[in-house]
């Protein structure tokens, strides 16, 4: 039992600051990783030449719309917010 939860119980005050985190403990953990690998490619389109190239392949695949279907979020969202970014 952490720290945080032991001041909870006895009824203590608590200063949870990652309190974000006990959301996520609430999703299936492949729909986290899904989520973070997508993140990931996200980021990835503003780094270096070759890794962004693989991103935006990633990220204009099949793959990052099959990838969306299982977390159900819309993959034409994520394009379309990668073009607003960059202008287009």
């Amino acid at each position: 039992m952490d720290r945080y939860t032991q001041r909870r119980l006895t009824g203590r005050p608590t200063r949870n600051r990652d309190g974000w985190l006990d959301e996520l403990t609430d999703i299936d953990p492949a729909a986290r990783l899904m989520m973070a690998v997508i993140r990931r490619a996200v980021a990835d389109t503003g780094s270096t030449p070759g890794l962004a190239e693989h991103a935006r392949y990633y990220i204009d695949s099949d793959g990052v719309a099959a990838d969306c279907a299982w977390i159900g979020i819309d993959p034409d969202y994520i394009r379309r917010q990668m073009g607003s970014a960059k202008g287009e």
